[in-house]
Parts: structure tokens; sequence; C-alpha cells
């Protein structure tokens, strides 16, 4: 459906997602990827994605959307820095760890990273462990400074309230999507 928030008017965004929760902030990078590129969006100059997932192959489903928004950092006529937070909750290196080479990278990204051997392989590593997210939102908006932020969150109610607590204590803008299992 339409996102009910006008992500036109501010300069800098904040998405935040837990596990599938990341299928809205996907679907909303991927269309900023596409029209940013095409001149839309003209205020946005900052994007960060945070994403906390249990395991850094489930990265993997959105490979292709992940690296389309990250790549526009490659083109300074777009005007925005993408950031990505990624993180695994549950991975760990253990012996049945194997590393997957990947192309060369232009932007020193590591080109080989672990992956458990019977799931789907990821372009992205994710740090591994759960977050302190007021911190790393806190940390956001101060290098953000004075720039129009709004922090868009969708996952299980404990994120999406941090979310909002801090957004409220930093004076953005907050929009929660929500779903119902």
């Amino acid at each position: 459906g339409k996102l009910s928030v006008d992500v036109d008017t501010y300069d800098s965004l904040v998405l935040v997602a837990g596990g599938i929760g990341i299928t809205p902030m996907a679907s909303l990078a991927g269309y900023i990827a596409t029209y940013k590129a095409l001149g839309r969006f003209k205020k946005l100059s900052r994007l960060r994605i945070v994403w906390i997932t249990k395991y850094n192959s489930e990265l993997a489903v959105f490979n292709d959307v992940l690296g389309r928004t990250y790549a526009l950092n490659s083109d300074d006529a777009n005007g925005i820095t993408v950031n990505l937070e990624l993180f695994a909750t549950r991975d760990e290196v253990d012996v049945e760890t194997v590393y997957v080479n990947l192309p060369a990278l232009t932007d020193g990204r590591e080109t080989s990273r672990p992956v458990n051997d019977h799931e789907p392989p990821s372009m992205w590593a994710a740090k591994t462990g759960r977050p302190n997210l007021a911190d790393l939102l806190t940390k956001a908006k101060q290098e953000e400074g004075t720039l129009n932020t709004a922090i868009l969150a969708c996952g299980p109610t404990g994120l999406v309230d941090t979310c909002r607590n801090v957004a409220i204590g930093l004076k953005c803008d907050f929009h929660a999507e929500t779903f119902f299992m």
C-alpha cells in the first residue's frame, strides 16, 4: 500500500527494521533508489537503513535493493549519503562456517565473508549482536545535525517503541509501519 508519510519533505531518513519489518522499508529504499537517480527527492541528502535480523544469511533476500540503494553513494550527482547498519543477533562463527568469494567491490568492502553452508549467501556482512538502538539513533541524529529528519520503524513492538521514544527525545518526526499476524 501507499506509505502514509511524505518522505519528500525530509532531508534525512532513518529506516529501522526488525526481522520481516524490512519488507516495507526495503520497498521504500528501492523506490528512493530508483527515483533519486531520476532527480526526485531533491531534499533527501541522507538515508540510513538499520536492519536487525537473526542471521546474516537473511540479508540475502534483499541483496538487490540494498545494493541499488547503497550504490547511490557512488554517484555524486545524486547528492545523497547512504549508510547501512546491519545486525545479526544470533550469528556466531563456528566450525561449519565457510567463506564465499564475491566479485571485487569498488567501495573497498570485504569481498569474502562467512556464511553457513546451508544458507543462501548475502553480500552484506552484519555486525553480530543486538544493537543499542537508542545510542545508534542518537548518534545518527548527531551526525545529521540540523537536517529535517524522520525515523521510520517496522518490527517487533519493543523496537518500534524504542524508536518512537528516541524520536520524541530528539525532536524528530516518527512513523511506524505495522502488521498483524
